[in-house]
Order: C-alpha cells, then sequence, then structure tokens
C-alpha cells in the first residue's frame, strides 16, 4: 500500500500554488506593508495553515514513527504544533462570533465542532502505542476542522458577495 501512494506528497504540493492563490487579494498582495487590519493572529494563522500544508506534504501512515524516516520526523513534529492550534483556534473563534451579529449564528456550531475535534484529537493520542485506529483517528480531526472550515468560510464568502 505503501508504494501505491508513494508520489502522494508531489501531488499534495499543488496545495502550495492553490493557497497563495487563495489569500493572494487579501493577504499576500499587502506583503511586506500589510495594512492596519491584519493582525498578529492573522499572520498567526497563515503562519500555520502554511506548516499545516507541509504536514499533509510529508505525510506519515504505516509506521513511519517506528522507522524513524525524516517523513515521520517532520510529520510529527509539523503535527504536534499544528492540530492543538487549529483545535484551538477554533473555540476562540466561536467565541468572538458572540460579538459579531452575523456570526453569532455560528457560535454554537463553531464550539461543538472543537469539542468534537478535541475529543477525537484525545483518542488519537490514546492510539500511538497501540496503533490501534490511529490512522481513523488522525483523520477525524481534520476532517472535521476541514469542514468547519468549508461551512465558515463559503459563509464568509456568501456575506462578501451580498455586500
Amino acid at each position: 500500500m505503501e508504494k501505491a501512494y508513494r508520489n502522494l506528497g508531489y501531488i499534495l504540493l499543488l496545495l502550495i500554488p492553490l493557497t497563495f492563490l487563495g489569500f493572494h487579494k487579501t493577504y499576500f498582495v499587502q506583503f511586506p506593508n500589510f495594512e492596519e487590519n491584519i493582525t498578529t493572529f492573522i499572520h498567526l494563522r497563515a503562519f500555520i495553515a502554511s506548516i499545516m500544508i507541509i504536514a499533509g506534504i510529508y505525510s506519515c501512515d504505516a509506521g513511519c514513527f517506528e522507522s524513524v524516516t525524516a517523513e515521520g520526523t517532520i510529520h510529527g513534529q509539523v503535527s504536534a504544533i499544528t492540530f492543538p492550534s487549529a483545535i484551538l483556534g477554533i473555540p476562540l473563534l466561536g467565541i468572538s462570533f458572540r460579538k459579531q451579529v452575523a456570526f453569532r449564528k455560528f457560535m454554537w456550531y463553531t464550539l461543538i465542532s472543537a469539542v468534537l475535534a478535541g475529543i477525537f484529537m484525545v483518542n488519537m493520542i490514546g492510539t500511538f502505542e497501540t496503533s490501534t485506529y490511529t490512522g481513523l483517528w488522525q483523520r477525524l480531526p481534520l476532517l472535521t476542522i476541514f469542514i468547519w472550515t468549508s461551512v465558515i468560510g463559503l459563509s464568509l464568502f456568501k456575506a462578501n458577495r451580498e455586500t
């Protein structure tokens, strides 16, 4: 199975230009003189998104931690930062949604998504020693984060088109 996905990292390199295109108009075009509305929090999110892409490019499946590969080391170190950061960032946004009329309706959805992703992450950590369903538990928090990001992103897109 490992040979079948040998070149997946190269395919995932496509995420880099797609991410650049997605954030070009609102973020990258302002580099290095960012406007005042681009806060440190936004820079931090851009950094975390970048290292999440790196974790995806250096994916780790089926025993890469046991054999101490370069991919496993990079993936493990990057994921140790991005998983908790992404999961903790979601409820912080959920709390801030309470103060924004347009996003108040997403507050509970956001908080529930964060709790669910956190539960999945705790279960994932519990499977590291036994390697029982570790891949499944790795993908469930990612799925939760990606679904949440899609719902909120599409809502932002829709709100911006209406204004």
